[in-house]
């Protein structure tokens, strides 16, 4: 799409925009003002300071409840990680940063704490458009979303369309994001180090039980995939993410540990917990035939073996589960169908290659696909919110 250079100039300074990171995405501190995600030493296993949530709750209103606090919160969005000082330190967001700031743009950052529930950062994301826009005189926020800052964007999308101008996903797991829930079940490496997000910390975290597949409406073209195979690797198995009982009769994650009968009260009353915040977070993705939606773009990569559920016994199992042998086309992280908005959300999409999860943004077309929906928005006349109050 062309334009007036001069029109597209002023559509730059006129809209803000704003970069909302993902899992793992921003830099976490103490109180006390120490790093406990991510230095250089606990990149190569060095130091793993203890990540651990709460597994207690508040219940304000007998419907509603809340994790308890720590000591820990996000700083700002994650730039790169320092694995060898000058020598190795591979961009994460910062390059992405660096350019938004050096297009005529009013640029921002989203950064939350990626550990906790994702309800809790979408109201805190829908706060943050809600100032950026009322800074700027009541323009609309164009939004670039990166994994699981997808699902955020998505929700904020369904909730207060009026504030977004027009929304960029990359590597959104829209359908769900099978290729994290063996987290919870074994464990990550982060770069070096095995132990920062071992099992036992991961099943603290609500955020990433948010990520798992929602049912049949979120793959309609494939209503018995589950995520889950049985021991021939073809039989799907019958799941409820959102169900403690399947999650007590498969044994995963944490729950492996323990028979049913004896699994300690605060771990099972924290699952439980998760999963209603998790299946609430995902009944706002879903599109909604009342909203006409701003421009969307799609952007997914392919060309990496991408995990898309487990199989019982499997060969690779780890506790009963095979985390990496069921797979399809994607990123890494994220399968390419599972990047897929649902029917009901109109958008352009664009798969690339030659990256994984972590460094799509550094993909060089995304200013100009902002550019597009810029000028998308300016002929529609749909650049300024109106007066409109929505709540979460």
């Amino acid at each position: 799409m062309t334009s007036d250079p001069k029109k597209l100039r002023k559509l730059r300074e006129e809209v803000p925009i704003v970069t909302v990171h993902g899992y793992k995405g921003s830099v976490l501190r103490k109180k006390d003002g120490s790093v406990v995600w991510i230095t250089a030493a606990q990149a190569a296993g060095v130091s793993s300071p203890n990540l651990t949530l709460p597994s207690s709750w508040i219940d304000h209103d007998g419907v509603h409840k809340t994790q308890e606090r720590d000591d820990i919160t996000a700083t700002h969005t994650l730039k790169g990680i320092t694995v060898v000082p000058y020598v190795y330190e591979p961009e994460i967001y910062g390059n992405w940063l660096k350019k938004s700031r050096t297009m005529g743009r009013h640029s921002y950052e989203f950064s939350y704490d990626w550990r906790r529930s994702n309800i809790e950062s979408l109201g805190k994301l829908i706060a943050y458009l809600n100032w950026i826009s009322a800074k700027h005189n009541g323009v609309k926020v164009q939004i670039v979303a990166h994994s699981m800052g997808g699902l955020l964007t998505m929700a904020a999308l369904n909730l207060v369309p009026h504030l977004v101008h027009s929304v960029l996903f990359a590597g959104a797991p829209l359908r769900g994001g099978p290729g994290l829930i063996p987290d919870l079940h074994c464990g990550t490496i982060n770069v070096l180090n095995k132990d920062i997000l071992s099992p036992q910390v991961l099943w603290t975290f609500p955020s990433i039980y948010s990520i798992s597949h929602a049912g049949p409406e979120e793959h309609p073209e494939d209503p018995t995939y589950t995520g889950l195979l049985d021991t021939d690797a073809k039989t799907p198995l019958p799941m409820d993410w959102f169900d403690i009982e399947y999650w007590k009769k498969y044994k995963f994650g944490i729950l492996h540990k323990y028979e049913n009968d004896q699994i300690p009260e605060n771990i099972l009353t924290h699952v439980k917990n998760c999963l209603s915040d998790s299946k609430r977070l995902r009944s706002y993705i879903l599109p909604r035939k009342d909203i006409s939606y701003p421009p969307i773009t799609v952007m997914a990569c392919g060309g990496t073996p991408t995990p898309c559920g487990m199989i019982k016994d499997g060969p690779k199992s780890v506790n009963g589960w095979d985390p990496t042998t069921f797979c399809s086309d994607g990123d890494g992280r994220v399968p390419l169908s599972f990047t897929l908005p649902l029917p009901g959300l109109p958008h352009r999409y664009f798969e690339i290659s030659g990256f994984s999860h972590e460094y799509l943004l550094n993909e060089v077309r995304i200013p100009s696909w902002l550019d597009d929906m810029l000028l998308v928005c300016a002929e529609q006349g749909t650049t300024f919110a109106p007066n409109f109050n929505a709540k979460l």
